[in-house]
């Protein structure tokens, strides 16, 4: 049965719970074992530029900062139970481009990790844009007003989160967190130079001291998610999906597909509901069976959640 709730948001949020996030990642270490790597090289040489023909990390090395993954959402707690799973650690753009060119699947989902620009929303802990939505969907302040939390972003190329700005912004040196596909790792820079970002500009999730809410270009995206993720017998999916609308109420058709990687349909989910200018949250219970009752085996699968202005797909891990 699809349970139905209508609530707001409220984004409370802190400057220093940004940071606290931020060091989550950039502290995180993972342990790369072959099967992260080198037995993804036919992979990485078939879908890569000359300069990505094999995995940037090494089997049986420790690292330290979630790898990045062009085009990748994965949190850290995400990205190691993919890796359990056998995924490959991290991709470039490259790889993103290729692979969706071939077969229509993007991100690679062969492959775990995170983006610059995912990285910063989840720091937020706000829905997934990328670097133009960064730039068009959040308030524009003037370098020299930057705080701890807020990001220097160049649409359709990097972001960067700001944790101490400086003595005396934009010029000097500042300290900052970044996902970079050149440093291939999610990392902590503590001496970035200003002049290296002359062409970024600064956006910011505060206003007055307060969290911003979002625009109504970012709420349209809203969020899937699926908790335990990873999961053993069950996980619950859940689908915020916002339209803004200008009548007081609509009637949407949403539904919730579960696939497995190779693109057979497992599982649906139809619900049809009432949607208003707030959020509406849908949640199912999958119990990992498919639609004849069957006992799935472990693995990845797909969860695409669509209605008329909105789609989304996460992944999803079954264990044991």
């Amino acid at each position: 049965m699809v349970q139905i709730i209508i609530f707001l948001s409220l984004f409370t949020i802190t400057r220093e719970e940004i940071i606290c996030n931020a060091k989550n990642y950039a502290n995180h270490s993972w342990y790369c074992a072959d099967y992260n790597s080198t037995l993804w090289d036919s992979l990485y040489s078939t879908y890569g530029c000359p300069l990505h023909q094999t995995c940037d990390f090494n089997p049986s090395e420790i690292y330290m900062g979630e790898a990045y993954g062009y085009g990748q959402n994965d949190s850290y707690w995400e990205f190691d139970s993919l890796l359990e799973c056998s995924l490959a650690a991290g991709n470039h753009y490259c790889h993103y481009i290729k692979y969706d060119s071939i077969t229509g699947i993007h991100p690679p989902d062969w492959a775990a990790g995170i983006d610059c620009s995912a990285f910063i929303c989840r720091c937020w802990e706000v829905p997934r844009v990328g670097t133009w939505g960064l730039y068009t969907d959040y308030d524009s302040i003037g370098k020299e007003e930057v705080e701890m939390g807020d990001i220097l972003v160049k649409p359709g190329s990097h972001a960067v989160l700001i944790e101490d700005p400086g003595d005396s912004p934009p010029t000097g040196t500042f300290s900052l967190y970044e996902s970079s596909g050149s440093q291939t790792l999610l990392c902590y820079n503590p001496l970035a130079s200003w002049s290296e970002y002359s062409d970024y500009s600064a956006r910011t999730l505060f206003k007055t001291g307060v969290a911003s809410k979002p625009s109504p270009s970012l709420i349209s995206n809203g969020w899937l998610k699926c908790f335990p993720n990873p999961f053993h017998t069950s996980t619950v999916i859940s689908l915020e999906c916002i339209d803004h609308v200008d009548a007081a109420v609509t009637r949407s058709q949403h539904s919730i597909r579960i696939y497995d990687t190779s693109g057979r349909l497992i599982r649906t989910f139809v619900n049809k509901s009432l949607t208003t200018n707030y959020q509406l949250l849908n949640t199912v219970l999958w119990d990992g069976k498919d639609r004849f009752g069957r006992k799935l085996p472990c693995g990845i699968y797909l969860i695409r959640a669509e209605s008329e202005n909105y789609k989304k797909t996460v992944k999803v891990v079954k264990l044991k």
